[in-house]
């Protein structure tokens, strides 16, 4: 389970989450007499793709919002390239999809600094590839070792 932090509460609601998760999995599996690993993989299975997508999705924005310096996040948010309403979609785990129109939108009020269009364009790509492998978590345990090779791949293009 998720730490909780104890000043904010963060990580009720994914506890909790897993918590349901693993209750539902626990009597399917005591039903069926199956305590092994393969019949409690499901408890791995549904909390990586309901929970442990988004929780990557949420960590991989904020590490992007945290590794921009104070002058180029003023700039996004002058230029609107990024919003308040953005940040508090991606925080809270929903994936940003913007249109080939927004996309546009942005990049020509950010040509000043393509740089930084570039970088957050790249850190947005490497959310959603984060997420998709979450949500691709494989169905039993003989898969884990690749899955678990391929996200340390995604997560070494984090630069």
């Amino acid at each position: 389970f998720p730490v909780t932090i104890p000043v904010g509460g963060g990580g009720i609601s994914a506890g909790l989450k897993g918590a349901k998760i693993l209750a539902e999995v626990a009597a399917e599996a005591l039903a069926a007499g199956d305590l092994t690993q393969a019949g409690l993989w499901a408890y791995n299975l549904r909390y990586q793709r309901e929970v442990g997508a988004q929780l990557a999705y949420q960590d991989a924005m904020r590490l992007t919002i945290m590794n921009e310096n104070n002058e180029n996040m003023e700039f996004a948010f002058e230029r609107d390239l990024v919003s308040a309403d953005d940040i508090r979609a991606s925080l809270s785990g929903r994936l940003l999809d913007f249109s080939p129109v927004q996309k546009l939108q942005k990049g020509l009020r950010g040509a000043s600094n393509p740089a930084l269009l570039l970088r957050l364009n790249h850190k947005l790509e490497w959310a959603g590839r984060l997420y998709r492998h979450f949500r691709a978590f494989p169905e039993d345990p003989t898969g884990f070792s690749v899955w678990e090779n391929e996200l340390h791949a995604i997560q070494e293009q984090f630069q």
